[in-house]
Parts: C-alpha cells; structure tokens; sequence
C-alpha cells in the first residue's frame, strides 16, 4: 500500500495553487452522506460563476443523481481505464445498477491489452467534495478519490484499495489554452457568464470540465501493473428524476485526430425529441461549443438503426456532424476497434479510430476515441420511491 501522504500530495498541490491564484479563492464543503434525504433534493441546470465542476444535487433522495466520470484511452487503442463517482442510489439512475447498500460509491472498467477486463466497485459511506473555485478535490473514504486545479487545467485520480486488489492513479493535463480549461456546458463554453444552461434535456444535465486531456495511467491490478499514456476525459451527469425516465438514447463520445480535439452527445428524449451538443479545438484553441441542431451523430454500416432502441443490435460505426461558425462544418466517421462495456439492450461502450475534418478543407485520419450508445426500454416506467421531489435552480435565482 502506497502511503497516504503521497496521496494527500494533489490535494494540496490544489490547495497551494488556489492560494497563489486567489488571495481568498472561493471554497465550498459538500459532505454527502451514503444515506439518501426522504426530503426533496435541489438541483441547479444553470451555471453560476463558480463551481462549474462541483456537486450539482443538494440533499440527495432516491430519485436524484450526480457523478463524475474520468476515462483515459491509450494512443495506439490498446487499454483503457474508466472511472466514475457516483452520489446516487440504483433507483435514481437506470436498470441493471447494483444496489451496494449505500449512495456514494465509485466503479473502475480497466481495459488491459490483451483484451481482458478488471470491473471493480468501491461502496463508502460517505464522499466528501471540496469545490475551489471551478475545480477542487473529493475523497471516497480512504479507498479513491480526485483533485483538480482551481481552473480545471489539471486532474489527479489516485485509487488506493490493495483489499479490492487495485492501487495508483490517473493524471490528466488539459490540452487547452483556455483560462477555464475549455470546458463546456451543452451549449457554451465554461468562460461564459454565468446563466448557461446545464440542461442537456429536462431533468437532465451534463457538463464537461476536460474534453481532451494529455493523460498519464499507472495503476497495479492484482499484481499486474498497467501503465501507459494516451488521451484523457473528464465531464460529469446528474438529474432530477431517474435518469431512465427522462432518457431515451444518446450517443456520446470524444476523439482525438491530428490537432483537432472534439466531444459529441446527441441527446434524444422519450418522445424523440433530440438535442445534439459538440465541442471542436485544435491545438488546444476553441473552434466551436454549441448545441446548434445542425450538428448530429447517426449510425452507419450494418445495423444503422436510428433512433437506437433496446431492441437493436448495436450499428458497425458513427458519423459524427459537428457544425461551425464559419458555416462549413466538420464531419467525423468512427470505426470501432473494441468494446470496452456491454450491458445488452441498454448500453454499449467502445475504443476506436476516428477519421475527418474539416468539410471545406483539411481531413486526418488514424486517431483514437472512446464513445457509447445508451438506451432505454421503450415501456420503462418511474420508479416508485420516497422523496421523490425536487427544487429546481433554473435561473440565477435559486427557488
């Protein structure tokens, strides 16, 4: 086991960082208890000047959500590590989530070359998330947790759990020259004023703190030592019902190919309302950040059923269509190499190789992505629970 001190070295790396900064950066504590509120919960779907990557649900219940998720894809498209943190019991989320006795846990999916898988949950107790300013740290007992740098350029993931056989840690430096890392909300970037919408459908919200990161992995599995570089992604999800009764489908993803980073999400709501959100740089500089429903992500090749339904045999490729100011546009064709995650009927998760650019000029080819199709059952219903009510922060005025 690695000692904790080192562990506590991101932590106060943030810190330190805050404070040379900002003479009094703005902080906030969120102690988040493994035990849901029977209360309502309040959840805010508009951004505020701070806290862009914190907790987005106050008093968790069990129809409420939020987590954050971090993943890193090697560059030749050989491993990959997911990790997320979820503050959220089964109930608030979808079908198929284990129920581990407690609200606060996290889970790995650790991708190894040779094509075998770890899976590992981490059930706690409590999570405690610290915001400074837009970034900030969080801690899952003693078993994992993460810290980023004030301005979100920078995160540190360490996991720690020699009883579940695992321990190391993630390191992601944006590729962004952006004073806010170029994180986005679904429609603007994360430099906007404060009053964009985190609302990616109703009751449904997303935001993406690193869309494209140079990231590092050097985690021990039962003895095996993974390590290897790549690119790295971190965004966060969170709702105010559960998440199955308020999603259809959705294809999300992000890529690297030549200088171009680029995230998608199409959002497509139960009545088939859809939503598409996409982010573009290159070297590091902002092309676009928009929800304009120009843009789309539609299935190609063998089973190009869209849109997708549980009921459909995953499609043998993507097209991405992501559109610009300049009115020319972009378009992106994703092949897959290997699923990384497969829950039949519901979701399926990939690596794989990316091809284009720019409609009106120049193209790439051979880079690498990571990218999932979600659905959900078309006869789903609303789960039955207590707390089932919320206060929503739709404006800059909380109500």
């Amino acid at each position: 086991m690695r000692s904790h001190s080192l562990l506590l070295l991101p932590v106060l790396t943030v810190c330190a960082l805050a404070a040379k900064a900002l003479a009094s950066p703005p902080v906030s504590v969120d102690v988040i208890p493994g035990q849901t509120s029977q209360g309502p919960s309040t959840v805010q779907f508009v951004s505020e000047q701070h806290g862009f990557d914190g907790p987005k649900v106050k008093s968790l219940n069990s129809t409420t959500s939020d987590w954050w998720y971090f993943d890193v894809v090697s560059s030749n498209l050989d491993a990959s590590v997911v990790i997320a943190f979820f503050s959220a019991e089964s109930t608030g989320l979808w079908e198929g989530i284990p129920d581990l006795g407690t609200a606060t846990w996290a889970y790995t999916i650790i991708t190894f070359p040779n094509g075998t898988q770890s899976v590992i949950f981490f059930p706690v107790d409590q999570m405690t998330v610290v915001t400074v300013e837009n970034g900030g740290y969080a801690t899952m007992g003693n078993q994992t947790g993460w810290a980023g740098t004030p301005d979100m350029s920078e995160y540190w993931v360490w996991v720690d759990a020699p009883d579940a056989g695992i321990e190391g840690n993630l390191v992601l430096k944006s590729v962004s020259d952006s004073k806010v890392a170029a994180g986005h909300s679904p429609c603007a970037p994360a430099s906007s004023p404060p009053g964009q919408s985190f609302e990616l459908g109703p009751d449904f919200g997303w935001n993406n703190a690193v869309p494209d990161a140079d990231a590092r992995v050097d985690l021990t599995i039962n003895g095996s030592r993974l390590k290897f570089s790549g690119s790295g992604y971190h965004d966060k999800n969170w709702g105010s019902r559960p998440i199955e009764t308020v999603v259809g489908s959705w294809y999300w993803g992000h890529a690297r190919v030549g200088p171009l980073s680029i995230v998608w999400f199409d959002f497509i709501a139960p009545d088939g309302t859809e939503k598409p959100s996409s982010y573009v740089s290159s070297d590091g500089t902002l092309i676009s950040s928009t929800c304009d429903l120009a843009g789309s992500v539609r299935p190609t090749g063998v089973n190009a059923t869209f849109p997708p339904n549980s009921q459909s045999a995953p499609a043998s490729g993507f097209r991405v269509i992501i559109p610009s100011q300049d009115g020319g546009g972009l378009t992106f064709n994703i092949t897959h190499k290997e699923v990384i995650y497969d829950s039949p009927g519901q979701a399926v998760r990939w690596i794989g190789s990316v091809s284009g650019g720019f409609n009106n000029g120049t193209v790439w080819d051979s880079g690498i992505a990571l990218y999932e199709q979600f659905t959900f059952p078309e006869n789903r219903e609303a789960h039955t629970v207590r707390g089932a009510s919320c206060i929503y922060i739709r404006e800059r005025v909380k109500v």
